[in-house]
């Protein structure tokens, strides 16, 4: 049943009449938490203050439209109010608390901009407000709404709650990657692998294979990196770790001139920073272009199990591992693009979304436009370095804890979607009733459904 407000609410202009205000409570109201004790200075005659009784609203004119609304649940909330207020109560046709969630809501709040009245400051006196249109269901429907409405709220209370610690659990990634690189996950493991290879040992091995590949012509001789002195050492590691640079373990990409190699016309699958999803970590889609349409940053080859890594904004940790082959794979010369020497590519990957390194770099950063860090500096970072089996045993936990997190993340977002799925479906039917369809359930019933879904013991 459509209604206008004024069917069904009552003004309420009954004044105290009496200067001292009979010594009840002046009541003031807020969109935060509505009706409530005000600390405002009492003036010496208050005898045209308005009486609100349990079970009354109130509300002022000009500040209606954000929500300053409130309705007296408890006796705390009897007293009196500024004159200037607006004091109403309901019929028995309408819920009180109903009719507090439909004037506060969104659409509640659209429907008093549109009512108000006045060209620079709007104000909803009870004229106005008595001319609102709603949709008023039956009393059982209303209360239904309200179980729906109040579960819904406390749903919602709780991802408030989640969402103000999503930086608790961007801290806790942090940890659980600090931790990794500090060998802090892996202590149980190293005690029942006494007997792995130590870091010093593969890094000789690595170090040997490297040669090897240079004196067979298969990779260039790099600029030797200097010793690392004590003073750049931040934190001890665990025994058998060592540290080095990164340098030492990886082995950079090919440059290719495209330009001089290729015909103009010759298409090319380009990585650049903007193809990169940087909260996956994940190459989204190269883009085809001809390589006429590419400039000369155009030259790092891709290859798959690469790790590209951003040396522009570091921080914003655009960073991928290439997971596919393809024809003409070309990144920008904005990445420092490699592969990694008889280690686990993920442990650096891992190792290079850390805080850690994310510190150093921001330390080195230079530009104003595109603040980068140089590709002598990635090479010469200093990096925490476990046995290769280690390496194995921290990414497999590392990715273990990470995919909890991810869960947490969409369990959060679902539930949000979900309360704000079922409360707009309500209040939107409440202002914005539609014709019920023939063949199929209308709008009205299947906001009833979502409703009583809402209703049942648990929301999840």
């Amino acid at each position: 049943m459509k209604v206008k407000l004024g069917f069904i609410l009552f003004e309420q202009k009954k004044t105290i009449n009496k200067p001292d205000g009979d010594n009840l409570d002046l009541i003031g109201v807020s969109n935060d938490i509505g009706l409530h004790i005000s600390r405002a200075q009492r003036i010496a005659d208050l005898s045209r203050y308005k009486l609100i009784k349990k079970g009354w609203f109130a509300y002022n004119p000009m500040r209606v439209n954000v929500g300053s609304i409130g309705y007296a649940f408890e006796d705390e909330h009897i007293g009196i109010v500024s004159p200037d207020y607006v004091v109403f109560s309901c019929s028995d046709k309408i819920i009180p608390e109903y009719l507090l969630y439909l004037l506060k809501s969104d659409e509640g709040i659209e429907a008093i901009e549109k009512n108000a009245s006045g060209a620079v400051r709007k104000r909803l006196y009870f004229s106005n407000l008595a001319n609102i249109e709603i949709v008023l269901p039956s009393l059982d429907t209303q209360k239904k709404r309200l179980i729906a409405f109040n579960k819904i709220q406390n749903l919602g209370r709780e991802i408030d709650l989640q969402t103000s610690n999503e930086s608790l659990l961007s801290q806790l990634k942090k940890s659980i990657l600090q931790e990794a690189i500090q060998g802090k996950l892996t202590e149980d493991w190293r005690k029942l692998h006494p007997d792995a290879e130590s870091a010093s040992e593969l890094l000789k091995r690595i170090k040997a294979e490297k040669a090897k590949l240079i004196k067979e012509g298969k990779i260039k001789k790099e600029k030797p990196l200097p010793p690392i002195s004590e003073n750049e050492i931040p934190f001890e590691l665990p025994e058998g770790w060592v540290w080095c640079r990164l340098g030492e373990i990886i082995m950079a990409s090919e440059n290719f001139n495209i330009h001089n190699e290729l015909a103009s016309s010759e298409l090319i699958n380009y990585v650049d920073i903007d193809a990169i999803d940087n909260k996956r970590q994940k190459i989204r889609e190269p883009k085809l272009l001809p390589v006429n349409q590419l400039s000369s940053r155009a030259r790092r080859v891709l290859k798959k199990g690469n790790i590209m890594y951003s040396l522009v904004r570091p921080y914003l940790h655009n960073l991928a591992i290439v997971e596919d082959d393809r024809d003409n794979y070309i990144g920008s010369t904005g990445f420092a693009v490699f592969d990694c020497l008889i280690i686990e590519n993920k442990f650096v990957f891992w190792l290079l979304l850390s805080k850690y390194i994310e510190d150093i770099y921001m330390g080195f950063m230079d530009g104003f436009n595109s603040p980068s860090i140089t590709n002598d500096q990635f090479r010469s970072t200093i990096i925490p370095f476990p046995s290769l089996e280690e390496q194995k045993a921290i990414v497999q936990k590392v990715e273990s804890l990470m995919e909890k997190c991810r869960t947490l993340e969409t369990e959060i977002a679902q539930s949000e979607q979900h309360a704000q799925m079922l409360m707009q479906a309500v209040l939107k039917e409440a202002f914005e009733p539609k014709p019920k369809e023939t063949n199929s359930a209308s709008p009205a019933y299947q906001t009833e459904d979502a409703m009583n879904l809402a209703a049942e013991p648990e929301v999840k």
